[in-house]
């Protein structure tokens, strides 16, 4: 059973690594500010200070606290300002959640950038209303994949509410049991974590710095076999990944300069595909 499962905190690493990805596309970030400009007009929210308009909180989730079924900003402008709150959680469902394929994890993040025209400090957090999600609208968890440890919780949180914590009764055990088949349906769509994700995200981070350079400085595709590349990107790839040796994520401690090349020979391809995604 996946620890602490009632009352997880850890952040929520396959939507982690899917958000730093996106963070690697120039293209992808200007459009994502876009939307959310307009998410903002739309909804006739001012831009606001968070050293202002957050409230303090114990919950452990940064600027977010729980809310409906799901985390959100501890803004004091929707506090009061219901109608608003619900206009915009509206909005960035069907105009950012649902075409990029993100989850709820993505909400508070999308909601703090929103109203702050900054990003938030801290990033994605494992859902802790996952289950109330699950009640309001299991169908919502199938759009998108759901990871390993989503599944654990669910299937823990289902047994404690039916069961709570006494002989299940023969009405309690069938709802657990159809409760646990939709779950069962869920894990087909099961994400699983890339091997080495760490090296993933630095590799298209290193690619991104370089698509920043001058045009006359840039180093193309066919020139990742120069000693020029070797000479420039190794040296600034390590400096990256070394700073994920304690991050939970994947890691390699000892890799050669070779393997690395070879390694961001082969993901530049898969970069440059995303990008056109």
């Amino acid at each position: 059973m996946h620890k602490d499962v009632i009352d997880r905190k850890e952040q929520h690493y396959e939507d982690l690594v899917d958000w730093h990805l996106f963070l690697t596309s120039d293209e992808k970030i200007e459009a994502f500010t876009k939307i959310c400009s307009t998410v903002r007009k739309l909804a006739g929210i001012p831009v606001l200070n968070p050293k202002i308009d957050l409230i303090d909180s114990d919950y452990g989730y940064g600027p977010f606290m729980p809310k409906n079924w799901n985390l959100g900003v501890a803004s004091r402008y929707l506090w009061d300002h219901p109608e608003v709150e619900d206009v915009l959680h509206k909005l960035i469902y069907n105009n950012i959640l649902v075409p990029q394929g993100w989850s709820y994890n993505f909400y508070p993040i999308v909601e703090y950038f929103i109203l702050y025209k900054e990003p938030a400090e801290d990033t994605i957090f494992a859902n802790p209303c996952l289950f109330e999600l699950f009640k309001h609208n299991p169908n919502e968890l199938l759009r998108v994949k759901i990871s390993t440890s989503d599944i654990n919780f669910l299937r823990e949180r289902v047994r404690l509410f039916f069961v709570k914590n006494t002989k299940a009764t023969k009405e309690q055990s069938k709802k657990l049991e159809e409760a646990n088949n939709i779950i069962d349906i869920l894990t087909l769509r099961r994400k699983h974590l890339p091997k080495n994700v760490a090296f993933k995200i630095c590799a298209f981070r290193i690619f991104q710095n370089m698509g920043n350079v001058k045009v006359s400085e840039r180093i193309v595709e066919g020139d990742f076999d120069s000693n020029n590349f070797l000479k420039n990107q190794i040296g600034e790839f390590r400096n990256e990944y070394a700073r994920w040796e304690n991050s939970g994520l994947p890691y390699q401690k000892r890799i050669s300069d070779k393997t690395i090349h070879n390694a961001l020979k082969k993901l530049h391809r898969e970069y440059l595909e995303l990008l056109t995604k």
